[in-house]
């Protein structure tokens, strides 16, 4: 599996890092706006791209094994989200881009390097 790093992930989806965490790369990505969906994979060193601005997004990043996860949608993190982003030292990064614009970026660089 190819490896992004974070200064990549930056660079092609122009997000701004809300909150640093502790490792800044991954080698899987998943996309979903269902905290059930998420629970289900099984990988590690994730990028978890979703619109869901809730701090038990963080909490289930954490759960699955995820470095970053990275608000779409032009959302406003909400404090307790980036407080959750802090505490368990995961990325926490925001874009104007929407959910799929999104995926179609990070995918495009992500199979390139492969």
């Amino acid at each position: 599996m190819p490896e992004l790093k974070l200064k990549e992930i930056v660079n092609v989806l122009h997000c701004d890092i809300v909150s640093e965490g502790e490792k800044d790369f991954i080698e899987n990505i998943v996309a979903s706006s269902l905290i059930s969906d998420v629970l289900i994979v099984d990988k590690e060193n994730i990028l978890l791209i979703t619109n869901l601005a809730s701090p038990q997004i963080v909490r289930t990043a954490d759960m699955i094994g995820a470095n970053i996860v990275l608000l779409t949608n032009g959302k406003v993190v909400p404090e307790d989200m980036h407080k959750a982003a802090k505490e368990v030292k995961i990325y926490l990064l925001k874009t104007d881009l929407m959910l799929f614009e999104a995926c179609y970026r990070i995918g495009k660089l992500y199979f390139e390097k492969k």
